[in-house]
Order: structure tokens, then C-alpha cells, then sequence
């Protein structure tokens, strides 16, 4: 068969990188099929470009960024002069009267994918190609949270939601399998849309293979120099999306502050997000005086992330989103003990290997952030659970799933044959 993978995400993007690059990496494992790498990121592995039965087709452009740009701006602009315009569209049922922009917007991809002539497309994340495009298509859908949580903005606002409701109910009639992070990922699929359950396959998540386990002596003492870590911290990796909730992590902070337990916080990750809370936060750090308390240290490198990681007491969570989380695994990788929100998924994720907090209540959080920062005993024992987790999912696991969903796709072609 010929099989392809539309690869786009940057290896900065983190945990939708990993997702991508370990579906590339399954695939590669099953040698008899041609392989298509149709990508729009300067981050594809370089091995790919040597192997026989992969080629790559790059689809990266300025006029690519400048469409990005274009349809952020476009819905900033919509959130302003006319928030529920495209949302009463969906309500009216007329939202399909767009299609021919979509089609229009992605007719350079469109062309090129269906010229290429490919059985399958693998599609990590959710994308409108995969139904707009000719090929069957296997796609995943990361979240539903624009229907768990529409009061986030950044999954609601501007048209955000009628867009993401459009591809999701697309893909969701079109598509051969929708991959989900975990079974209660493919729970919310199944509650909110019309599609057999045969049809959502949970494809969970692996711990990014960038982080570095063991981190040299070295390279800590060289790092953790340069970064000017504390010599105790918890650490909180997210961009400043209003849904990660960095607001009530200070609060506790604050709160702990209070009680004469002096926490230290690192946080990483772009402040350049969607209705991003970075001025908002950094206004609350000044306003509990936390400013030598609360560092945020903007992008860092994988080698860095892994000694911030190697050396953190606790990797502390207080997202409002799920179904599961990439930092749990990458906490469980690096050996740092793990606290959460209690969410269905990050339950089913954590089972017993990590604390759980209420994330709307700052007392929740400090309690067990308190409860864990200076009890070395709970700290090993947290760590020694979570390495044994971390192994009920691995690579291995992760490819065979992938195998048997080419090889049921192969199965029912032959069969139509």
C-alpha cells in the first residue's frame, strides 16, 4: 500500500511533536508499504530522507504562514466585532455553506495529496484535510474540551468552536479510524457524536523521547548555573493558556507563602498563547510579592527541560483540560514525583502514581504541595510508581496498535476488492 503521514508540527510544539513523530517511527517498522511524508515543519528526522521507502513531500511556505496569520488575525477580529456569527451558522445549520472556503484556503494541500495517490493518510492531529482530501484517513482528535469546557476562550471564541465542532463532526463521518489518548478520550467521542465504537481506537500518548533520563553531573551543575535554579523547586511546564490555570498555582503559592512554607516555582513555556494570562499572572506575582519566589524562564531547550525536570521535588499540574496529559509521562520519565488535576482522564492516567488537586481551588493545590515538598519518603515512593506506570504503555504497545489498525485497513480493502 501507499501510505501517508501529514507531518506538521514543529519539534518546539512538544507533546503533539512526540505524537507525530512516534506514529513516523511505528510506521517505519512495518516494511512492506511506500511511505509518504507530506509535511509543512523543518523538523521531520533527517533519517527519513534516506530510507527507500520513504519519500517527503514538503508543503512549507511563506504564503502558508501568512494563511496562518491571516485566519488568527481573522479570528481575533471575529471574537470583537461578531462573536456568535459563526456559532448561530452552526446553530442554523448553514456552517456547511463554508466548505468551499476551506476547500479553497487548503487547495494547494488538497491537490497535492490526492495527486499523490495514497490509500491512506495518517493525520496526528486533527486536521480538515483528512476529509476534504480524496484518501481514507486515520485522525486523531486530541480533545473535546471545546464541548467540556466552552467558557475557555481559546477553544470557543472567534468561531473557534463552530470550527472545531465543523472538522470534528467531518471527521467523525468520513474517517477509517479517529485515534484518542486514552478510553475516556474515546468516552467524549462517543458521547458527543454519531460514530460506531469500533471506529475510535485509544492511541495514548508516549513520554517525549528528547528528554533526557540521565542527565550527567555536568551537565546539571552546568545548567542549573546557568538557569539559576533553586536549590528546591516545583515546576510547572505550560504555555500561558488561560485553561492551564497559572493564576491559582501562584494563589497557592501565595497561600503556603503565608503559612511559612517558602515554595520555589519554575515555570517554562510561551507566553505567546491564545487570550494568554502571562501580563495577568506576572501581575498576581507582584501584587503576593512572589517575584523571588515564582521564576519563569520563557523557552527552554530539551537538555535544560530534562535538568529542570531531573532536579524538581514535584511536577505540579493544575490544568483544566484533558483527557490525559504529555507532562505526567515526561515527570514519570525523569523521575519527579507528579500532582494533578482530578479529572476523569488524568485519574484513569494517574491511578495511584501522584497526588491529585481540585485546580479551582488554591487551597487544594497548596495542601498538596505542602503535603509532598519536604516528605523525602511520599517523594520516592511517588517516583518508584511512577516509573512502574510509566512501562504499561510503551513504544512497543504504541506500534502494534498502529500495525493493526494498517493491517485491518489492508484487510478491508482486499475485502472490497
Amino acid at each position: 500500500m501507499k501510505i501517508g503521514i501529514y507531518f506538521t508540527p514543529r519539534q518546539g510544539e512538544g507533546g503533539v511533536y512526540q505524537y507525530s513523530y512516534s506514529i513516523l517511527e511505528a510506521l517505519s517498522k512495518i516494511k512492506k508499504h511506500q511511505y509518504t511524508i507530506i509535511t509543512t515543519s523543518p523538523d521531520v528526522p533527517t533519517r527519513y530522507k534516506k530510507l527507500k521507502n520513504f519519500q517527503i513531500v514538503n508543503l512549507h511556505s511563506s504564503a502558508r504562514d501568512l494563511t496562518i496569520k491571516t485566519r488568527n488575525l481573522s479570528s481575533y477580529l471575529l471574537e470583537k466585532l461578531a462573536p456568535r456569527l459563526l456559532d448561530n451558522l452552526h446553530r442554523l445549520g448553514w456552517y456547511h455553506f463554508l466548505t468551499p472556503l476551506y476547500k479553497l484556503s487548503l487547495s494547494r494541500p488538497i491537490k497535492v495529496i490526492n495527486n499523490l495517490n495514497l490509500d491512506l493518510v495518517f493525520y496526528p492531529t486533527s486536521s480538515n484535510l483528512s476529509f476534504l482530501a480524496k484518501p481514507a484517513a486515520i485522525v486523531a482528535i486530541h480533545d473535546l474540551e471545546h464541548r467540556k469546557n466552552p467558557q475557555f476562550k481559546e477553544v470557543s471564541a472567534g468561531g473557534r468552536w463552530a470550527h472545531r465542532e465543523y472538522g470534528f463532526v467531518s471527521i467523525c463521518k468520513k474517517a477509517f479510524r479517529i485515534l484518542v489518548d486514552s478510553e475516556v478520550g474515546k468516552e467524549d467521542v462517543l458521547n458527543y457524536y454519531s460514530v460506531s465504537p469500533e471506529k475510535v481506537t485509544p492511541l495514548p500518548f508516549l513520554a517525549p523521547s528528547y528528554l533526557k533520563p540521565n542527565v550527567s553531573k555536568k551537565e546539571i551543575s552546568q545548567i542549573s548555573k546557568k538557569l539559576k535554579l533553586p536549590s528546591k523547586y516545583i515546576y510547572y511546564p505550560a504555555k500561558f493558556w488561560p485553561h492551564k490555570n497559572h493564576a491559582n498555582l501562584v494563589k497557592a503559592v501565595h497561600l503556603l507563602n503565608k503559612q511559612g512554607v517558602n515554595v520555589n516555582v519554575i515555570l517554562t513555556g510561551s507566553k505567546e498563547a491564545d487570550f494568554s494570562t502571562y501580563p495577568q499572572v506576572m501581575d498576581l506575582i507582584k501584587k503576593h510579592q512572589l517575584q523571588d519566589r515564582v521564576h519563569y524562564l520563557g523557552y527552554v531547550t530539551s537538555l535544560e527541560q530534562s535538568v529542570i525536570y531531573r532536579l524538581a521535588t514535584a511536577m505540579v499540574m493544575p490544568t483544566y483540560f484533558g483527557p490525559t496529559n504529555i507532562p505526567i509521562l515526561e515527570a514519570w520519565q525523569m523521575g519527579t514525583p507528579a500532582i494533578t488535576s482530578n479529572l476523569k482522564g488524568n485519574r484513569a492516567q494517574l491511578g495511584h502514581a501522584g497526588l491529585l488537586i481540585n485546580p479551582h481551588s488554591p487551597k487544594s493545590i497548596a495542601i498538596q504541595i505542602k503535603k509532598i515538598y519536604n516528605n523525602h519518603t511520599l517523594q520516592k515512593k511517588l517516583i518508584a510508581m511512577g516509573k512502574k506506570r510509566a512501562q504499561l504503555w510503551t513504544m512497543t504497545h504504541f506500534s502494534n496498535r498502529i500495525k493493526n489498525m494498517v493491517d485491518a485497513f489492508e484487510k478491508n480493502e482486499n475485502n472490497q476488492i
